[in-house]
């Protein structure tokens, strides 16, 4: 099966509780042997997450200033269309 996470933080910019629950429900579906793509905005840390049957697409993003370090996106991208699409 494939499965599409979307979320608006991920590793590696920040540890929190959204974070620790989408790796771990993303490791358990990958060991199963399911594809799983993780959706979350642009970060300007080059260390990316990678394990098997998981890739990661990072989208554009802008601050959210409500809420420091944070970052939002748009409902829809074409991008995410174009990369779900083909896989």
């Amino acid at each position: 099966m494939k499965v599409a996470l979307f979320t608006d933080v991920f590793s590696p910019k920040m540890i929190s509780g959204v974070v620790v629950s989408t790796v771990n429900l993303a490791k358990g579906l990958a060991d199963r042997g399911h594809k799983i793509y993780i959706i979350s905005s642009k970060n300007k840390d080059k260390k990316e997450f990678k394990y098997k049957n998981i890739k990661v697409l990072r989208v554009p993003s802008v601050p959210a200033f409500l809420y420091p370090g944070f970052r939002l996106t748009g409902f829809y991208s074409p991008k995410i269309t174009k990369y779900l699409g083909n896989e």
